[in-house]
């Protein structure tokens, strides 16, 4: 490049009719013009214009110096045609080809390109102004005249220019970023140190030089925090020499919430806080003893709660929890007894054995449940059974059948004190068995030709008219005579029945 730049500096060699050559290269160029498209439409546009109107001012020159040198080496054979010297020639320098052309338009294109595509955005922002305002400003007026040399056609001083123009972006942008960098470095150190004002210098800087730079907005704020945090400090401080573990702990907390990469503090929040957990938890373990041992349930419940909220699986825990359900048994227990000494009163003791069974399942080995479950169990059989013999009450005119229910009358002598009701139900049952045991005249009534018996009970025989005595209860009396049908009646006796009486005969013949 370093030789088309030198080389375009040059004019042709060309002897013969300089003019001609430069429109021969004016539409050359033209020519070339035509098929051109890049990044720079406008700059060729005005480079074409610019270049057509000074090679064809070019060619105007050359053909008046040629028609004038002409005319004067006529001249000169006229008046001085005793000289011989001949006139000396034109020095015409090489002209650049078109390829060399070409490529200095297309090198500056690039050249521009570049620099707005890396470093113009840069150069440009308000951020860069305030670092270097000149320059800033140089470096705008260098890419202008930069673009004026290429509309004039000097594509070499062009390319330079802009060469220069970048080199100096490239420069300023580095040192604005160092600048950067050193300012954060500064900032980060002075807050480290908890010199807030030096600190505020630092970032303020940093933040004109990059103001969207989220690692230097994250340290402003972090330092615009700082007097906040510095009064937290001291506030901490304060309550550690009070020996304040609450105060100290919340404002721990408070300043870790603003500035959570003091590990110091962190660690000395975290021995606090187990600190009180351990004095909370020694505090609820000791009152839920406590109450315990008043036999207040619920204040012992609170506090076994709170404790294992705490610390979950300590031994202090695990055995307050166990006392407490040691507790609320036994006051189950002592709610059930006293809910069934009250049924017992009312003689409700059907109730009072589910009462004391529930309680029995809790502490079976009570003296006081098993004493009044067994005395429930007792009165509550003796009652069943007593119901049961008096549903059917005919039952009882059978020997056996009444000899339990004397029996259970017997045995229910003991539990009438405890149960009104089972007495009363057990003198009813007297009662009833001692109606079954008193025996009802029968007269029974006959042809004196069947013979009569009663199913059970013993022979009537052939009879007119006879009484008998049978207890109360339901009887078949059978009738049988030869040559006659048997015949069968069911006679029922009641308790203290009067003139009860039945006639048997057989009468329908075989």
């Amino acid at each position: 490049m370093a030789g088309i730049l030198e080389k375009n500096v040059r004019l042709g060699k060309h002897a013969q009719h300089p003019a001609l050559i430069l429109v021969s290269n004016m539409s050359s160029i033209d020519q070339q013009d035509k098929h051109q498209d890049g990044l720079h439409n406008k700059l060729q546009t005005a480079s074409q214009q610019a270049a057509k109107k000074r090679l064809q001012a070019i060619a105007l020159v050359g053909i008046l110096v040629v028609a004038g040198g002409a005319a004067l080496a006529g001249l000169s054979l006229v008046v001085g045609g005793r000289h011989d010297t001949p006139a000396p020639a034109s020095v015409v320098q090489e002209a650049p080809t078109e390829a060399e052309i070409t490529a200095l338009r297309e090198a500056f294109k690039a050249a521009v390109k570049a620099f707005e595509h890396d470093l113009e955005a840069d150069v440009l922002s308000p951020p860069f102004g305030v670092w270097n305002a000149d320059v800033q400003h140089d470096i705008k007026t260098a890419k202008a005249r930069a673009i004026d040399l290429f509309s004039g056609g000097d594509y070499a001083e062009a390319v330079r220019e802009m060469e220069m123009a970048s080199t100096k972006a490239r420069q300023e942008i580095s040192a604005m970023n160092a600048a950067f960098e050193e300012s954060m470095a500064a900032a980060q150190q002075a807050y480290a140190q908890d010199a807030f004002d030096q600190a505020k210098l630092h970032i303020t800087k940093a933040l004109s030089l990059r103001p969207t730079s989220v690692d230097a907005q994250s340290l402003a704020q972090k330092i615009d925090a700082l007097p906040q945090v510095l009064s937290l400090v001291k506030a901490v401080e304060e309550a550690r020499i009070q020996n304040d573990v609450e105060g100290e702990i919340k404002n721990l907390r408070a300043l870790l919430a603003l500035d959570p990469n003091r590990e110091g503090l962190k660690a000395r929040l975290d021995d606090l806080i187990i600190q009180t957990m351990e004095q909370r938890f020694a505090g609820h373990i000791k009152n839920g003893l406590a109450c315990v041992e008043k036999r207040d349930l619920a204040c012992a419940q609170t506090h076994g709660a709170a404790a294992q909220k705490i610390f979950p699986n300590r031994s202090e825990g695990a055995l307050l929890v166990t006392k407490i359900f040691a507790l609320s048994q036994a006051l189950k227990v002592e709610r059930l007894l006293a809910d069934a000494d009250a049924a017992m009163n009312n003689d409700q003791w059907q109730k009072a054995l589910g009462l004391l069974q529930n309680a029995s399942a809790i502490d079976p080995g009570q003296k006081r449940i098993r004493d009044g479950l067994e005395l429930a169990q007792k009165i509550t059989v003796l009652d069943a059974q007593m119901d049961r013999y008096l549903s059917a009450p005919g039952r009882l005119s059978a020997d056996n059948v009444a000899a339990g229910a004397r029996a259970v009358v017997s045995e229910s002598a003991s539990l009438s004190p405890s149960s009104p009701a089972l007495s009363n139900k057990a003198q009813h049952l007297k009662d009833v068995l001692a109606g079954y045991a008193t025996k009802v005249s029968v007269l029974v009534r006959s042809d004196n030709l069947t013979d009569i018996s009663v199913r059970g009970v013993g022979q009537v025989g052939r009879t007119k008219e006879r009484a008998i005595e049978l207890k109360p209860g339901t009887y078949t009396l059978e009738g049988i005579r030869p040559g006659y049908k048997a015949t069968l009646k069911t006679l029922v006796v009641a308790v203290g029945a009067k003139d009860v009486s039945i006639e048997v005969v057989c009468d329908e013949q075989l």
